[in-house]
């Protein structure tokens, strides 16, 4: 699935009510979509860890769903794999 398929699916459960309210299938999927993507460049989660300064234990739960990882850890994760994140934001039909 496409993260832009990911997003249009998803948008309409985020919810900003209070900073420990998110979107649990959201993380999950975008958490999940980071593993399949390290796996596959043959990274551990330990070496990303270091390459990140992310702790081995959050990025495992960021890629089961149940870390709410921050925008700016999400940028360091993705540069430390040498990749970028595509988005586009549609509106509902």
């Amino acid at each position: 699935m496409e993260f832009n398929e990911l997003l249009d699916r998803l948008i309409p459960e985020v919810t900003l009510e209070t900073k420990d309210s998110y979107s649990k299938p959201l993380v999950k999927e975008i958490g999940s979509m980071v593993r399949a993507y390290r796996k596959r460049r043959g990274i551990s989660q330990i070496q990303l860890s270091r390459k990140s300064g992310i702790s081995q234990a959050n990025i495992s739960k960021f890629e089961n769903g149940e870390y709410n990882i921050s925008l700016s850890q999400l940028e360091r994760l993705i540069r430390a794999l040498n990749a970028h994140i595509v988005m586009e934001v549609k509106p509902n039909e």
